[in-house]
């Protein structure tokens, strides 16, 4: 029967044997018993995978094959390094790294690539944004780092919300140990050297104090955190830990024939009925995870523990089809996840049916033969035909192994890094567009029975904020916000005649469009705006950041003392499927501010300042976002149209208190929402980015909608935008 070197998710040809033998070792000895290949645990492996592979096609839950996986990486290289330790053979880290990774990134970029010239193809470009930071950080292995950065829940049923690349979270998790362990060897087997303590005696102690301690994390971690728990390499560690504690004991370990036989009975019963019995919302990588890893622990030690005599292998797992299964399923692993997320955005929802997943699994399983017989094999047949370096001091490596490692990284690296600049470009070019775009016969002024050939913004672009283009402002003193923009005429020689200045949060930035929109037909304008993500002006019984105090104190004493034309603020704060709150209501907080009353604030400006005050009305709230409800479901479809909340009742009172105080009212809600109803699209314009926030071409749209409202009362604002002067 032709050999395998298996390790956790990889699977190596017989010509792989030879060459790891070398790895992180300066001599080869003869290899000790318990390094011949053991049947079972590529079996064991083989039979994990496919229950990953079938738990995330038909079941959608946690199947404890991914924790197999981790536990099998580390009991084989730990097996392998402590006897060559005791053989008298330093590990070598850099050699085994580079070798490691050698293996590792032939197979892993070619499903990298076609993921992303799939993605590229089929999948809105609005779903592009993190495509190559997502590549970047699966080729070079911190995808689930990443993960933990996004916040992402890998319980969440919605799959075709997930990323392409989740799956390689796992195989970050290995590749990070991959590099961790042979340091973790190198430095016992140095101090075991200056002590006379066994190697392996002393990596036991290590590995065992590594086991609790990550252990005791990730029952800490699960219980305040499950999400982040879940992707978190400490609170994995001990998996990985276990793994190489049983790999040391090993030799140790001697059961009778039919133990062997039970324990390998129930370790692969136990493993497959694992992820049935296992609740989905279980605390991974705590309790529930020490199922999988404890029947791993049964079929692993029954198989490779020493014996007096010969014993055929597992009728099942030593079967020539898992055998012969195994050597495909890196590369398995590697397709059915992308595989899937496809069909989940093609063709919508979230579980396949017995047929669907079939046809998904064999396209999956089609793709693995391709990489591995393509990619895989060819390059580890190329690797295998070369003597390593003799130098003594240099990593005991071939060139050949040194090129693929090299040009693997690079390709890697390069992957993401080119094309999240070149998607920069396109998105760029796509904004420049976007802003020179005549919005005067879209959104609000279209003609209702128009049809538009396209939409405006570019799907490409949707998300892309509507903050006002400009530049920072040439601030002397630290004032709190996250921006303060400003764009048009120089104020300090003196070329603005009109100076408006904007506050808030996100929604005040978000309605600087229509303004920007008014002053391209004003050469002579300036507008500055002041703005940071969710600072509502706080009321005095409120305890805002000191960011978000610091940014309302030193706007308002800006517009004091320079006295702009007109100041610009978002009088309400509306909630999904209720009430707009009002900036006088102190007795309902939104979230934990107390909002502040805006009463005084606009008496204080108009009766101090010769500065003209416009209170405008947020905009409705969802709770999905629109266009991309639209996006999966057709822009007719009746999720996607959502009717706006009754006005509050105390709003008349609180629009007659503001215009009393010198202020006048602004609700642009009307034209954004005809007959109280807000589409996904309107006049050829994308209402909303997000499900909140208004696109910033559909803020430039509303220019004439603002016109109408405040040349009424401000005299010298325009009765018609796009009028040129």
């Amino acid at each position: 029967m032709a050999t395998a070197t298996t390790t956790g998710l990889v699977s190596v040809g017989s010509g792989d044997a030879r060459n790891d033998r070398s790895a992180g070792t300066e001599a080869v000895p003869p290899s000790p018993p318990t390094n011949r290949y053991v049947p079972e645990i590529a079996g064991l492996r083989t039979i994990a995978l496919l229950l990953v592979a079938s738990f995330h096609i038909w079941l959608g839950r946690v199947s404890g094959g991914v924790d197999i996986f981790l536990f099998i990486g580390a009991y084989l290289m730990t097996r392998s390094l402590a006897d060559r330790a005791e053989a008298g053979n330093l590990t070598r880290p850099i050699t085994y790294i580079v070798r490691k990774f050698a293996r590792l990134l032939p197979a892993a970029l070619a499903a990298i690539v076609l993921t992303v010239v799939a993605v590229l193809i089929f999948i809105a470009p609005h779903s592009w944004s993190t495509l190559f930071d997502q590549a970047l950080a699966s080729g070079t292995y911190w995808m689930n780092f990443w993960l933990q950065g996004e916040a992402v829940d890998y319980y969440a049923a919605n799959r075709h919300e997930s990323s392409f690349f989740q799956h390689f979270w796992s195989l970050s998790l290995q590749g990070q140990v991959f590099v961790l362990w042979p340091f973790v060897h190198l430095l016992c087997e140095w101090i075991a050297r200056k002590t006379g303590i066994r190697p392996r005696s002393l990596l036991l102690g290590v590995f065992a104090v590594v086991s609790i301690a990550s252990f005791s994390w990730a029952l800490h971690l699960t219980s305040v955190s499950p999400e982040f728990a879940y992707f978190d390499l400490p609170a994995r560690l001990w998996e990985f830990a276990l793994g190489s504690v049983l790999a040391l004991v090993i030799p140790w370990l001697r059961f009778p024939g039919h133990i062997r036989r039970i324990m390998t009975s129930i370790g692969l019963i136990g493993a497959v009925l694992c992820g049935f019995v296992m609740p989905v919302d279980a605390a991974y990588p705590g309790w529930p995870a020490m199922w999988p890893v404890f029947c791993a622990v049964l079929v692993i030690a029954a198989a490779d523990a020493p014996r007096s005599t010969t014993q055929r292998p597992d009728p099942i797992l030593g079967s020539r089809i898992l055998q012969r299964i195994g050597g495909y399923t890196y590369a398995l692993y590697l397709t059915h996840w992308p595989i899937l997320i496809l069909y989940a955005n093609l063709v919508g929802g979230d579980t396949p049916s017995a047929i669907d997943g079939l046809v998904l699994l064999l396209i999956s399983a089609a793709l693995a033969v391709v990489i591995t017989h393509a990619v895989e094999r060819p390059v580890t047949r190329w690797m295998s035909r070369e003597q390593p370096m003799q130098k003594r001091r240099l990593p005991r490596l071939g060139k050949r192994t040194l090129a693929v490692f090299t040009v693997g990284a690079v390709l890697a690296t390069g992957i993401g890094v080119g094309g999240e600049e070149g998607l920069k470009r396109m998105q760029m070019s796509a904004l420049d567009a976007i802003w020179l775009t005549d919005v005067s016969d879209r959104g609000p002024q279209a003609n209702p029975n128009e049809e538009f050939d396209a939409l405006v913004p570019a799907d490409m672009v949707v998300e892309t904020p509507p903050d006002i283009r400009g530049d920072w402002c040439p601030l002397d003193k630290w004032w709190g916000g996250l921006a303060c923009l400003e764009d048009g005429a120089d104020v300090q020689s003196g070329a603005a005649d009109r100076r408006i200045v904007v506050i808030g949060n996100s929604h005040a930035m978000m309605y600087t469009g229509m303004l920007w929109e008014t002053m391209q037909q004003h050469p002579s304008w300036h507008i500055r705006a002041y703005g940071s993500p969710g600072c509502i002006a706080p009321g005095p019984d409120s305890t805002p950041t000191e960011q978000c105090a610091k940014m309302w104190e030193t706007a308002i004493e800006f517009v004091t003392e320079t006295q702009p034309d007109l100041l610009v603020i978002v009088g309400t704060v509306s909630r999904v499927g209720d009430t707009d709150l009002l900036h006088n209501d102190t007795a309902s907080p939104y979230k934990d501010t107390v909002l502040g009353d805006h009463v005084p604030t606009v008496a204080h400006v108009t009766q101090q300042t010769t500065t003209e005050v416009v209170v405008i009305r947020d905009t409705p709230r969802f709770p999905t976002a629109p266009y991309f409800c639209a996006v999966e479901h057709g822009h007719d479809a009746e999720e996607c149209i959502f009717k706006v909340p009754e006005d509050p009742d105390a709003l008349p009172q609180f629009i007659t208190q503001i215009e009393e105080a010198g202020g006048v009212w602004v609700d642009v809600n009307g034209a954004v929402c005809p007959d109280g109803t807000c589409r996904p699209t309107l006049g050829g314009i994308v209402t909303y980015l997000d499900d909140n926030h208004l696109t910033a071409t559909m803020s430039r749209s509303l220019a004439q909608v603002f016109a109408d409202q405040v040349h009424p009362h401000i005299s010298w604002w325009p009765a018609s935008v796009w009028s040129k002067f």
